[in-house]
């Protein structure tokens, strides 16, 4: 009779992450972040008893370091605690298993279903399955811990599957090549192994039918940079074949938006496409404009931004990249009603505003400040 199971592929929790950009605009929102990261590991569990799953495995990088604070460790082991399943955690580079390891911890050592993979030696996880693990015992190990667990593997038994759990990147799929990709697909195909549960990269990939990076449960970049983060993977494995759903779990967005507005109808589509974002209390937009605009358009979109910051979770401008230009019109200096001094001191600052000097940008805010006193309807 041929041996299947079902499982729950993750990783990268990070747990215990700063988010200390999201600090600098809004100091309550990395708690809400943290509170986040905690329910989609929450929803895993859900998940694995939804889909019928015998256990979780999550391939490296539980904890954002080895040195979580009082509070974030406390509730992320009552997190694990409640999982309805078997979890097995694997240390990545951010939680290795050196001497310095939260794994060490008291907390450890009497969890009811939680186990941690110190070592390569094969684990029986269900009837007929074992687990390998490829853990990291140091930040930055010397050498690659696959290749470790892979030279000395064991012989598999006929009708039995084993699965390997372990993080890095792999040649071509990342910047690093820690992982030896040509050693799992060996193996793989000489029958040792029949799944290979790759983490350290953010976002959901298939390396090849059987190589998978499950990505975190929750986002942690920017969507110019992470791509398909947010999911669980559940694995079915069999000697006849292998199936993988991801299964979104993660419920925040970060969203980098750039724009170009030159004109009404422009700035009306990027305002309107901003509104179109769902969910903008868990949302963090870094944002990006480009172009011209006059005194009154900045107006508009000054008042239209104060109004995003307080719906979203965070809402900034990307300073490095963000270059809108305010171009004061001479209907708009017309509109102003000045003589004497003022009519001049208008006159200088328009100039200045609309040449190319250092200082331009001071002029062109200190031209709008202006502008704003003399109306009345501002």
């Amino acid at each position: 009779m041929a041996t299947s199971v079902r499982f729950l592929h993750t990783s990268d929790w990070q747990l215990g992450m700063p988010a200390a950009f999201l600090a600098k605009h809004d100091m309550e929102v990395p708690a809400e972040f943290a509170r986040a990261r905690l329910e989609a590991v929450e929803k895993l569990g859900q998940v694995a008893q939804e889909q019928g799953c015998a256990f979780i495995v999550v391939a490296g990088d539980v904890f954002d370091t080895n040195s979580p604070e009082p509070r974030q460790l406390a509730r992320a082991i009552d997190t694990l605690q409640a999982l309805p399943v078997p979890v097995y955690l694997l240390p990545g580079n951010h939680d290795s298993f050196d001497p310095s390891s939260v794994y060490r911890r008291a907390e450890f050592a009497s969890l009811d279903g939680v186990h941690v993979l110190i070592d390569s030696e094969p684990v029986e996880v269900a009837e007929n399955v074992e687990l390998v693990g490829a853990p990291f015992l140091t930040r930055h190990p010397a050498t690659d811990p696959v290749a470790e667990a892979l030279k000395d593997l064991p012989p598999l038994p006929d009708a039995h599957l084993r699965i390997l759990l372990a993080h890095g990147q792999v040649e071509s799929f990342g910047d690093d090549a820690l992982v030896d990709l040509d050693g799992i697909t060996s193996a793989i195909g000489e029958g040792q192994l029949h799944y290979a549960a790759l983490g350290d990269r953010h976002g959901t990939l298939q390396v090849t039918p059987e190589v998978w990076f499950s990505g975190s449960p929750e986002v942690t970049d920017f969507d110019d940079t992470e791509k398909e983060s947010g999911n669980v993977l559940v694995v079915d494995i069999s000697q006849d074949g292998i199936s993988v759903e991801p299964v979104p779990v993660g419920k925040w967005a970060f969203q980098a938006v750039n724009g170009s507005v030159s004109s009404d109808t422009e700035l009306d589509a990027w305002l309107a496409r901003i509104e179109d974002i769902d969910h903008k209390d868990r949302t963090v937009v870094k944002y990006s404009l480009e172009g011209e605009v006059t005194i009154d358009q900045q107006i508009r979109l000054d008042a239209a931004i104060d109004g995003f910051r307080d719906r979203f979770a965070c809402f900034y401008p990307r300073t490095r990249t963000h270059d809108l230009v305010v171009v004061p019109g001479e209907d708009e200096r017309a509109d102003m009603g000045l003589t004497g001094f003022p009519a001049r001191a208008s006159a200088e600052l328009h100039d200045l505003a609309t040449g190319q000097g250092p200082d331009a940008r001071t002029a062109q805010r200190a031209w709008r400040m202006l502008y704003r006193y003399t109306r009345e309807d501002v």
